[in-house]
């Protein structure tokens, strides 16, 4: 009993000296605490922020450091490279942690989105400026691109092509229909936290000025330099009347509304 009770007084005195003679450990475990904190309110900005102060001092030879400013980084959208980095090196110091096999699993999807956009630039024809993830999702935009011209943005989901649905859609499917001769146009509709808004994109190679032919003159088609969340000018429809009418999208109501019409001002 007594020898049970001094080991309990040994271990209590080490653990005392450790807490005095190592502050900076116990300053890290309360960074790693307050970065947690962070990550369990949805503050990821802030989370990453602690772990990057974490990184500059002695906490950058644990591999826990790493996973976590790893798994921060990218949700945030942050460089895939760096992302892929941390996870390599947390790997490389701790390979049996709890967080050992979620960093490989995102390993894995990063490398798999790497292949994939290699694949994707090697479809034929001019593109419109986006590079796209998980079938449907915007994932970058190319600057001065027809695409940023329209204000589309990362996060963004393309749900429609020329009126075709993208639902049941690859990745590379989707890439393919937007891909073209250079100077055509396609019709996007976009979904953005809930809210759908069609555009008319320009198709043009990598690194030409975003216009479209017009005869023997090439302009900057109006459409495709909106910001706003409106959705795009409607096609004109081809028809021998004289009565402009117009509609984005033909189908039954809109042909019987379109008959009515043009009833109307008959």
């Amino acid at each position: 009993m007594i020898v049970a009770m001094s080991k309990v007084a040994l271990a209590c005195s080490l653990l005392l000296a450790i807490g005095v003679l190592c502050p900076d450990a116990r300053a890290e475990e309360y960074a790693l605490e307050k970065a947690e904190k962070y990550r369990l309110s949805g503050q990821y900005r802030l989370a990453l922020e602690e772990a990057e102060r974490l990184l500059a001092g002695p906490a950058r030879d644990k591999g826990s450091v790493h996973y976590f400013y790893a798994f921060m980084l990218y949700r945030l959208k942050g460089d895939n490279a760096k992302v892929k980095h941390h996870l390599q090196e947390g790997l490389r110091m701790d390979p049996y942690s709890w967080d050992t096999d979620d960093a490989r699993r995102l390993l894995a999807k990063l490398e798999k989105e790497e292949k994939e956009r290699l694949e994707l630039a090697s479809i034929p024809g001019a593109k419109v400026g986006l590079t796209l993830v998980d079938g449907t999702e915007v994932d970058a935009v190319e600057v001065g691109s027809s695409s940023a011209k329209a204000g589309i943005l990362p996060g963004d989901k393309i749900v429609f092509i020329d009126n075709v649905s993208t639902s049941f859609m690859s990745t590379r499917a989707v890439a393919s229909r937007l891909a073209g001769p250079p100077g055509s146009r396609v019709a996007v509709t976009i979904s953005r936290n809930g809210t759908k808004f069609s555009r008319f994109l320009y198709r043009t190679t990598i690194g030409s000025s975003v216009a479209h032919a017009s005869g023997a003159n090439a302009k900057t088609h109006p459409a495709s330099v909106t910001s706003s969340n409106k959705p795009a000018a409607p096609t004109a429809l081809n028809d021998s009347s004289s009565i402009p009418i117009e509609v984005f999208r033909r189908t039954k109501t809109t042909e019987d509304c379109e008959k009515r019409v043009k009833q109307a001002l008959a």
